[in-house]
């Protein structure tokens, strides 16, 4: 992914847009559907969020689940920390990337996952499960991000914290 200068000033344009400007931010980026785990990160956020007030969940995509999401945002109490924003074309996801802290992909069957590749290649932690293929071949635990065990939220919660921290 080409970084350009626009980019960088997109970043800051949807930084101020969410109101996000002294927050750290996650970041997920796929199609909202159960197999992708996002159930399981925002549950991950939630016992975040109970700890620090500096956070910010950004979830980039639509699907199906988005709705089961949105509610249990709501039964977590934290739908005002969580932000989900629909499909973004690809050739605009750069601002994104580069405005977070962490990038997660949750998924429990991803053959590659190259959304992965994505945030690495503009220098960003990962955290994946073991149920991405990609997981394997570019992540080196405790050095560019962490592979923690599939439909593991509590798992999910210790890597992005020890990121964030």
């Amino acid at each position: 992914m080409n970084v350009e200068d626009k980019d960088i000033i997109q970043k800051e344009s949807v930084r101020r847009e969410l109101r996000v400007s002294e927050k750290k931010i996650i970041l997920f980026v796929g199609r909202l559907v159960a197999r992708k785990g996002v159930q399981y990160l925002i549950k991950a956020f939630s016992k975040l969020r109970k700890e620090r007030n500096d956070v910010n969940l950004i979830i980039v995509g639509d699907g199906d689940y988005k709705k089961r999401l949105q509610n249990l945002c709501k039964k977590l109490d934290v739908e005002n920390d969580v932000h989900f924003l629909g499909w973004i074309k690809n050739e605009r996801l750069a601002p994104y990337y580069l405005l977070c802290n962490v990038f997660v992909l949750p998924s429990f069957a991803e053959a590659w996952g190259l959304v992965l590749n994505e945030a690495m290649s503009l220098g960003k932690p990962v955290v994946s499960t073991t149920g991405v293929g990609a997981a394997y071949d570019l992540i080196k635990n405790g050095v560019n991000g962490f592979r923690v065990p599939e439909k593991d939220d509590d798992a999910l919660y210790k890597a992005i914290k020890k990121i964030i921290s």
